[in-house]
C-alpha cells in the first residue's frame, strides 16, 4: 500500500495482482488527487511486484484521467492484463451405432435382464456409416502478468483407421463400410469382418476352424475342437472343452466347459451364462449370468456377475470384481485378484526389446554421423549428399525411439487408469476366500453377509457395508 498526500490528507493506492496472475488491478482515490503523484506511486508499485510489462508514464497518465472523468474512486480496476491460455479440445470419436455396447437387453414383459440377448448391434451392411473422426483442436499458450508462460497440454487423439473392409473418406473424416459382416475396434483399427457360419455344431465333420473374420456357430462346439478367429466369435449353445483363439469378443449363449489342455484366449471380452473348469485369459471385461467354477481366468477388464458365484479355482481381475457370491458353505478355496494387470508385464517387454534395437541402431549411426561432420568440407558433394541422408535417418532414429519410449509411458499410464481395486459382494463370502491387492491378503475364515465392498486401504484389505 503506497499514499498520496494531497490537500492535507491520505490518498491510498493499492496496487495488486489477481489471484489467476493474469491481471494487475489498481484501488485509489482519483478526484482531487494529484494525479502526476498517484502515477509514480503506482508505477513504484508495480516495479516492486515484478510486474513484466509496466505501461509507459503516458499512457498511465492517460488512464488515470479516464477514470477520474468516471468517478471519485477506482476499485480493482484492471490495469494490466496478461494472456490467458486458450486449452485443448481432445479428439474424439462419434460412432454411427451402438456398436461395443457390453450390457444387455431386458426382457419386456418381466423387466428382467436377458443375458442372451446383448444390447450392441455389431452386424452391419455394406455401405453403412460407421463412424466420425473429429479431429483434436490445440490449444494457445499464454502468459501472466509476470511475463512466465502458461502452458497447455498436447491435445489427445483417439487412433482410428480404417482396416479390412472399411472405407475411409478424408474429406469428412468418416468410415463406411464396404462389405456386410460384423464391425470390430481393435488397437486402433476399424474393421468389418466377414462372418464364417457353421449351421450346425463344430464337430469332427467341420473340423478345426481358422478364420480371418466373425465365426458364428449355430449349435455347439464339441470337445477337442479348435477354433481361431481374428474377429468375435459367437456360439448359440455350449462349448465344450475345445481350444479357442478370438481376435474380438467371445459370445456363448449356453456354458463355456473347460477341461485339461483346453485353452481360451480371448483378445476382447467374454459373456457366457456360465464357465466351469475352464483356463481363460481375456483383454476385456468377463460377463457371466450364473457362476465361474473351478476356473483359472485371468483379464485385463473386470468380472461382471451380480447375482452370480464364483467358487473354487483362481481369478485375475484388473478391473476389479462383482459378484453375488464369493467361495461356498463347503468352504472351497477361492482365490481372486483384483487391480493386477497380468498383461502389462509382455507390453512392456515387446516394446523395451524394440527400444533397446533402436537405442543401438542410434548409437552407431549417431557415432557415424559424428565422424562425418568433422570433415564434411573434404567431401564432395555426392558424398555431402549421402551424409545428409545419414544425419535425417539419426533424426529419423531419434524421433522413433523418443515415440516409442512415450508410447511405453502411455501403456504404463493407461494401465494405471483401468485398474480398479474394488471387490463387490451383493450376497456372501464364504470362509477359504482369498482376496488379493497390491501384493496384501485377506484370507476370509468366517462367513461374512452381503453387500461388502472389499478395497485397500492404507495398505489393508478391508471390507466396508454398502
Amino acid at each position: 500500500m503506497a499514499y498520496a498526500v494531497t490537500a492535507g490528507r491520505d490518498t491510498r493506492v493499492s496496487v495488486g495482482v489477481t489471484d489467476d496472475g493474469l491481471g494487475v488491478v489498481v484501488s485509489c482515490v482519483v478526484a482531487d488527487a494529484n494525479l502526476e503523484l498517484l502515477k509514480d506511486l503506482i508505477l513504484q508499485e508495480i516495479a516492486s511486484l515484478g510486474i513484466a510489462h509496466a505501461p509507459d508514464a503516458d499512457s498511465l497518465a492517460r488512464w488515470l484521467r479516464e477514470q477520474e472523468a468516471h468517478g471519485a474512486r477506482i476499485e480493482g480496476m484492471v490495469l494490466l492484463k496478461g494472456e490467458a491460455a486458450i486449452a485443448p479440445q481432445d479428439g474424439s470419436i462419434e460412432w454411427g451405432g451402438d456398436f461395443f455396447d457390453t450390457g444387455f437387453l431386458m426382457d419386456e414383459t418381466t423387466g428382467a435382464i436377458d443375458y442372451r440377448r446383448h444390447a450392441a448391434q455389431v452386424a452391419v451392411k455394406q455401405g453403412q456409416f460407421l463412424a466420425r473422426f473429429i479431429p483434436p483442436r490445440p490449444g494457445t499458450e499464454g502468459h501472466d502478468v509476470f511475463g512466465k508462460r502458461i502452458v497447455v497440454q498436447k491435445p489427445k487423439a483417439p487412433r482410428i483407421r480404417a482396416g479390412a473392409n472399411v472405407r475411409a473418406d478424408e474429406s469428412s473424416n468418416e468410415f463406411y463400410a464396404t462389405k456386410d459382416g460384423r464391425v470390430r475396434f481393435s488397437d486402433g483399427v476399424l474393421l468389418v469382418d466377414p462372418v464364417y457360419r457353421v449351421t450346425g455344431s463344430v464337430d469332427l465333420a467341420v473340423g478345426d476352424i481358422v478364420h480371418y473374420g466373425a465365426v458364428l456357430v449355430e449349435h455347439d462346439v464339441v470337445q477337442g475342437a479348435r477354433i481361431e478367429a481374428s474377429g468375435d466369435i459367437e456360439i448359440m449353445g455350449f462349448a465344450e472343452p475345445a481350444n479357442i483363439v478370438c481376435g474380438g469378443t467371445l459370445f456363448v449363449h449356453g456354458a463355456i466347459m473347460g477341461g485339461e489342455g483346453h485353452t481360451i484366449r480371448v483378445k476382447g471380452g467374454v459373456r457366457a451364462r456360465l464357465i466351469a473348469g475352464a483356463d481363460i485369459e481375456a483383454g476385456g471385461d468377463i460377463e457371466v449370468e450364473r457362476e465361474i467354477v473351478n476356473s483359472h481366468v485371468k483379464t485385463g477388464g473386470k468380472v461382471q456377475m451380480p447375482h452370480g458365484r464364483l467358487v473354487g479355482g483362481t481369478l485375475t481381475a484388473h478391473g476389479g470384481v462383482s459378484v453375488g457370491q464369493l467361495g461356498s458353505p463347503g468352504a472351497i478355496r477361492t482365490d481372486l485378484v483384483v487391480g493386477e494387470d497380468y498383461q502389462l508385464k509382455a507390453e512392456i517387454e515387446v516394446r523395451d526389446k524394440r527400444a533397446s534395437e533402436l537405442a543401438e541402431m542410434f548409437a552407431a549411426y549417431s557415432e557415424k554421423a559424428q565422424l562425418i561432420r568433422q570433415h564434411m568440407e573434404r567431401l564432395s558433394t555426392e558424398q555431402q549428399e549421402k551424409a545428409m541422408l545419414l544425419f535425417l535417418k539419426v533424426d529419423e532414429l531419434q524421433d522413433s525411439l523418443k515415440e516409442l519410449h512415450d508410447e511405453i509411458e502411455e501403456v504404463r499410464a493407461a494401465s494405471r487408469a483401468r485398474a480398479k481395486r474394488t471387490v463387490d459382494v451383493s450376497c456372501v463370502v464364504y470362509p477359504e476366500t482369498m482376496i488379493g491387492m497390491r501384493g496384501e491378503r485377506l484370507h476370509v475364515n468366517e462367513e461374512i453377509p452381503g453387500p461388502i465392498r472389499f478395497r485397500l486401504l492404507d495398505g489393508t484389505i478391508l471390507g466396508f457395508r454398502l
